[in-house]
């Protein structure tokens, strides 16, 4: 079976007031890394906007859907993996549910941890939205899939509980958590 990373965001207006937060947290002209920022790049820009310098990382298929115009605009650098350099933050917003391997999604979170300098926002989907949108999919690994516009991608949820778990194991501290009705939405900092 085919599974693809896109066609998984949802835009939420109560997302960006977490982003917010983590602004808030940000010295002017930051390094920012948005990691499967999507076609639309919606926090990229704004942090741009903000004068952040951001670059984003995201697999071909979307990167060809992206607004090249804009992007050279806003002056974000444009990237298929994950570069070797720090970033005073990291955003990983929805990839962790769709890596289809514990060891895919384990690496994923230490690669950002280690580019990380002070801040990784992590948002990943809870059981509920397992439940009303992929179980009638059917299970794959440890997980299910999600049908949408024609692709099949793979999606996990997380309970409250086994988000905060993996994210203190790779030595996170938990600045500012929240519930969403269909995901966790974590700020963290990185312990010394």
């Amino acid at each position: 079976m085919e599974i693809s990373p896109e066609a998984t965001s949802h835009n939420h207006r109560l997302e960006e007031i977490f982003v917010n937060s983590l602004v808030s947290k940000l010295a002017d002209n930051s390094s920012v890394l948005d990691i499967g920022c999507g076609e639309f790049c919606r926090h990229s820009y704004y942090l741009a906007e903000l004068g952040f310098n951001v670059d984003i990382v995201e697999v071909p298929n979307q990167i060809r859907k992206m607004d090249a115009l804009q992007l050279i605009k806003n002056n974000i650098g444009v990237y298929s993996e994950i570069p070797d350099k720090k970033y005073e933050a990291v955003l990983l917003n929805y990839v962790l549910n769709i890596l289809p391997t514990v060891e895919e999604r384990s690496k994923m979170l230490d690669n950002c941890v280690d580019i990380a300098d002070k801040y990784l926002m992590v948002s990943v989907r809870n059981l509920r939205f397992i439940d009303f949108f992929c179980k009638k999919a059917g299970k794959y690994n440890d997980g299910f899939i999600l049908e949408r516009e024609g692709l099949k991608t793979f999606n996990i949820g997380y309970s409250e509980e086994e988000i905060t778990k993996l994210l203190k194991s790779k030595k996170l501290e938990i600045l500012s958590y929240e519930k969403a009705p269909l995901d966790h939405r974590f700020i963290c900092g990185k312990s010394s």
